[in-house]
């Protein structure tokens, strides 16, 4: 049961949505490590944020990832 407020990955904007959900899928297939994904996770955030100077947000640390990847894996 979570502490009722959303996590980093879940505060990201819309426009990061479709990576959160490559980084989910990856994560289900469980073939390759949480580190290499959570790597590319940050390199496709970080294009975004490149792509757009008006979008405003924080990479989500490796340890919200992890947490992020435990409550998909309950």
């Amino acid at each position: 049961m979570g502490r009722g407020r959303l996590s980093n990955i879940e505060l990201l904007p819309e426009e990061c949505a479709h990576v959160v959900h490559w980084a989910a899928q990856e994560l289900q297939k469980r073939e390759r490590h949480q580190t290499e994904i959570y790597a590319e996770f940050t390199e496709k955030l970080l294009a975004i944020q490149a792509e757009d100077s008006e979008l405003d947000f924080a990479i989500p640390s490796r340890s919200a990832f992890n947490r992020y990847s435990v409550n998909l894996a309950e």
